[in-house]
């Protein structure tokens, strides 16, 4: 297979290609070229970030209003 040959200029193709998902894991791409078995904790965990949503706060005529955090609980 050519992209086993090549796997800078593979890499560089993925790279290029649109409908390649974004933030794929390079290690994970290069064993894809290879024929070797990925590690898909590493390709979710770098696909779906969880994060806590951050705390509004905003002002209106110099009083501040804090919507707060969401309780994930």
């Amino acid at each position: 297979m050519i992209l086993q040959k090549d796997l800078r200029f593979a890499e560089w193709e993925i790279q290029q290609t649109a409908s390649a998902p974004q933030g794929f894991p390079e290690l994970e791409w290069k064993h894809i070229f290879k024929g070797e078995a990925i590690n898909l904790n590493v390709v979710f965990s770098n696909l779906h970030h969880i994060a806590p949503p951050k705390e509004n706060v905003g002002c209106v005529r110099g009083t501040e209003i804090s919507l707060g955090k969401a309780d994930l609980a």
